[in-house]
């Protein structure tokens, strides 16, 4: 079971007692306080090309909110390590004037877009660039299977027609 951790500000249940750069790393680099490693649910890749200035401002968002206290069960243990660089401390958002260059670094960077809408090649569990956008990932639930979809420009099975 996944258990979703609190990210109010309060000191012994939440982010409280995280200084801003765990904070950042956590969101980042998919690593804990502590050095423990998130669940890989946590979209930390996609995160890791944010900004600076983006991953700052969310931490800055998480001490604003209210803390709750709510102790959360301790995750699993058996989570597969991560390495993932450091935030890139030069990257810049885009100029918002640049509709292409800041929609790309929102999809990339921002909203992880390529988990649902790039196919993932089950040997080896990684994205099918050669697909990149192009939908096809199933994802099965109790309400049957559904795809991602294809998000390129593509005229017939894209958005290409819309």
């Amino acid at each position: 079971m996944i258990v979703t951790r609190n990210l109010t500000p309060d000191e012994a249940t939440g982010l409280g007692a995280w200084t801003d750069e765990e904070i950042i790393a956590a969101i980042s680099q998919g690593k804990s306080h502590d050095g423990r490693d998130l669940h890989p649910i946590m979209p930390s890749a996609h995160y890791n090309n944010m900004a600076l200035s983006d991953l700052q401002s969310i931490v800055a968002y998480l001490r604003s909110i209210p803390a709750v206290e709510n102790e959360i069960a301790a995750p699993d243990a058996l989570i597969p390590p991560r390495d993932l660089p450091p935030v890139d401390e030069s990257k810049e958002v885009p100029d918002p004037e640049d509709a292409a260059a800041n929609g790309e670094y929102l999809m990339r960077g921002v909203l992880p877009c390529t988990d649902c809408h790039t196919p993932i090649d089950f040997e080896t569990g990684a994205p099918m660039f050669d697909l990149f956008l192009g939908g096809g990932q199933p994802f099965e639930g109790p309400w049957g299977i559904v795809y991602g979809g294809n998000i390129t420009p593509d005229e017939e099975t894209g958005l290409g027609s819309w």
